[in-house]
């Protein structure tokens, strides 16, 4: 079998990928990229005029997943406690499995640059819907009455910290890392903790592949 190569396009988005989420976005020159794929700069500017293009190929990559997992599961009928289990196994999937590193990505400094205008209002348009979920939780008496911004907030931090030692070759296995994520976050919330088992059984396994 022949396995087929990534484009040039496709190297250009990994390397940068990489180096950004080593030395930040702000940091890194096309002249890097170029150099970690293989190309000349003028090579790279064929695919990408800027390195702004490359940053907003991979928000895209970082960003739409997760927002239309959690749109799915807003307009989900059931329980809010496992539609929000699933949003959070659907969201790190989406980001572990990627090609590309995304954990330099939606970083604060890259969402507050005015070029990323559009995927910082994706991203809180994410927010906001992964804290609609939860009110709805709180509201249904599923969650304790906590602040739902707050732990939006903190569900995000979770989502990040995972995601970003699972690109870093931190050791264990996707299936297992993602589920105590998700369960850790849903317990947390949870009135009745004794329910996470059956919270868990009623979502998508969390399977890689």
């Amino acid at each position: 079998m022949t396995v087929e190569q990534p484009s040039t396009r496709e190297q250009i988005l990994l390397q940068a990928s990489i180096l950004f989420a080593r030395q930040g976005y702000h940091a890194t020159s096309t002249r890097q990229i170029a150099s970690a794929v293989g190309i000349r700069q003028p090579s790279l500017f064929y695919h990408f005029p800027t390195k702004t293009d490359i940053m907003r190929a991979l928000l895209v990559e970082a960003i739409d997943g997760p927002v239309a997992a959690v749109e799915r599961q807003l307009a989900a009928d059931g329980s809010p406690a496992i539609r929000l289990h699933r949003y959070i196994v659907q969201d790190l999937i989406t980001l572990c499995e990627s090609v590309y590193n995304l954990a330099g990505t939606t970083t604060a400094a890259v969402l507050a640059d005015p070029e990323f205008a559009a995927a910082a209002s994706r991203y809180r348009c994410l927010f906001a819907a992964r804290t609609r979920l939860i009110q709805e939780g709180i509201d249904a008496g599923e969650f304790f009455p906590v602040n739902a911004e707050f732990a939006s907030r903190a569900i995000e931090w979770a989502i990040e910290g995972l995601h970003t030692e699972i690109v870093s070759g931190s050791p264990g296995t996707l299936e297992a890392d993602v589920n105590q994520v998700a369960d850790f976050c849903v317990r947390a919330l949870l009135i009745d903790g004794s329910k996470i088992d059956e919270i868990r059984a009623a979502g998508p396994a969390a399977t890689a592949g």
